[in-house]
């Protein structure tokens, strides 16, 4: 018989979109998310911010890529067989991709480098704020 003696995990992970008007500061994900820079949260969501932009790719660098090689009929194709999202982030995604925002999708990890990663892996997170919307569902998609 053996006995296994290494360490074993479980890792979780929260995915999430962001769609905004283009290049945005921790201040406005922040705020987008319900928390002012003035507020004692507000290092934590600094540290989420910094997460989000390390472990995300602009979805529609991402369409254009793939659509060569999958052959999808439209970007709207191409969310519904790639992704799983629901029908209200489909909906936003695709009123910001007509609009030609920036879409950034990603994963949060509880391997993550930071605390603020560690944490929001557990959690789910929603915002919208007239410049973005922002959508983290802890074991989605």
């Amino acid at each position: 018989m053996k006995i296994k003696t290494s360490f074993v995990t479980n890792s979780s992970s929260t995915s999430f979109i962001i769609v905004s008007d283009g290049e945005f500061t921790a201040e406005e994900f922040s705020e987008a998310l319900g928390v002012k820079n003035t507020s004692p949260l507000f290092e934590i969501f600094n540290e989420l911010y910094l997460s989000t932009l390390h472990n995300s790719s602009d979805l529609n660098e991402e369409y254009e890529r793939e659509k060569l090689i999958e052959n999808y009929k439209d970007f709207e194709s191409f969310l519904r067989e790639k992704y799983s999202f629901n029908e209200q982030t489909v909906k936003k995604i695709l009123e910001g991709f007509d609009k030609g925002k920036r879409i950034l999708v990603g994963q949060l990890s509880s391997d993550g480098e930071s605390d603020a990663e560690q944490f929001f892996v557990t959690e789910s997170f929603f915002g919208e704020s007239p410049k973005m919307f922002i959508e983290g569902i802890e074991n989605a998609w």
